[in-house]
């Protein structure tokens, strides 16, 4: 009886362990509207990892506001690592959120985006002599540049949406994403297509187009093209 008592005992400890586990590992928003301001400076990159609503404008200072409900909010880790602004959840934890969370940022200086999973960046108008986005997974990035060189890589389904000028854009894509720039006018293009993504090119002179797999090109204005494809892709004037 008593053997079995203590196995009672120690399932019902153990239970308990487990709800207390899974509610530090999946925190339950309280639907609670919080915000608070972070004290970080001195970045020109941000890096986001996690469900995030970032928004980013050009400004003569930082500043970096977070926006979520009360509870949530400190599991939300804001650090600058080398001039990169890092946004991400602490530990291991999936946060379930009722209400996006956002991240508002004001920024003197931007030169590169990074962002993973299916959260959300998108930017002002920013001038900056080398640009750089690497999306890894099913997110979305809306910016507006001006650069010498643009340079966007896409792993995954994720969609990358470029407004702006760039003399040079260097562009890539593996998966099934997408790469939208007919709104970023360039003088020369590089765009490599490894599987069933497309890019959109507004491009003056010249397009090296490499495409492995399903992929499409699409360009408007009358540049020469160069292409090498294998597989069933396509480079297609969209004029």
């Amino acid at each position: 009886m008593k053997k079995f008592e203590f196995f009672i005992f120690s399932l019902f400890i153990g239970f308990l362990g487990l709800i207390i586990y899974t509610k530090d590992i999946y925190p339950q928003g309280n639907k609670i509207p919080g915000k608070e301001v972070r004290e970080v400076s001195g970045f020109d990159q941000i890096a986001s990892s996690g469900d995030f609503k970032v928004m980013v404008k050009h400004g003569n200072s930082y500043s970096v506001e977070v926006k979520a409900e009360s509870n949530l909010l400190p599991y939300i880790k804001t650090e600058v690592v080398d001039h990169l602004l890092i946004i991400k959840t602490r530990g291991f934890r999936t946060l379930l959120e009722n209400n996006p969370i956002e991240v508002f940022i004001t920024t003197p200086d931007l030169k590169a985006l990074y962002l993973s999973g299916s959260g959300m960046i998108k930017t002002g108008h920013f001038v900056s002599d080398r640009f750089r986005i690497i999306l890894s997974g099913s997110g979305y990035i809306d910016t507006n540049i001006s650069t010498e060189l643009m340079k966007a890589v896409v792993s995954g389904s994720g969609n990358i949406f470029l407004e702006g000028v760039a003399k040079v854009g260097r562009f890539a894509i593996c998966g099934s994403g997408r790469i939208k720039s007919y709104q970023t006018q360039q003088r020369n293009c590089e765009a490599v297509i490894l599987g069933s993504g497309k890019i959109f090119l507004n491009t003056l002179e010249t397009i090296d187009a490499r495409i492995t797999g399903s992929g499409r090109v699409l360009y408007i204005n009358h540049p020469t093209v160069n292409k090498n494809i294998y597989g069933s892709g396509e480079v297609y004037n969209d004029n």
